[in-house]
């Protein structure tokens, strides 16, 4: 049986979370699916993102990237599936920044609370570690920065 997850069971949004394993049993059914490990193999349908910044930690440009290929395919109610091995860090990032790309969540730890309010394995509600939400937060603080003061 599949652990799939949607890290916003409450909004009408189609992205879930997963890991490995259950990316490989349902990616058929969905329309963009973001490999953050770089292990799911080549997919019609699929990207693979993985961090640059090292040690699991996304890069600004990486959380850029993805936001770019995921936005645009919720807005037009495509499923997506984001995955990393397993479904706990990496993917449960990439949504959060999602959700605040998409105007879902205000804050970076809104959206990290939303994620793990829809993304439970085993009973508990999995939120990413630290360098993950470091990596998150900074994102969020550089677009605040390139909104409020655009290149000329």
């Amino acid at each position: 049986m599949s652990t799939l997850r949607s890290p916003t069971p409450y909004i009408n949004v189609r992205m879930f979370i997963s890991g490995l394993d259950e990316a490989h049993q349902v990616d058929h059914m969905m329309g963009l699916v973001v490999d953050c490990c770089g292990r799911g193999g080549d997919r019609p349908n699929g990207i693979i993102a993985r961090p640059t910044a090292g040690n699991h930690r996304w890069a600004p440009a990486d959380l850029d990237r993805i936001v770019r290929e995921v936005s645009p395919r919720l807005r037009d109610g495509q499923r997506v599936l984001i995955h990393c091995r397993s479904g706990r860090s990496r993917s449960t990032t990439a949504a959060a920044a999602v959700l605040l790309d998409m105007g879902l969540a205000n804050t970076p730890d809104e959206a990290v609370r939303m994620v793990a309010l829809g993304a439970f394995r085993d009973g508990v509600g999995e939120t990413p570690d630290r360098r993950c939400t470091t990596s998150l937060r900074e994102w969020w603080e550089a677009r605040r920065q390139t909104a409020l003061f655009p290149a000329a």
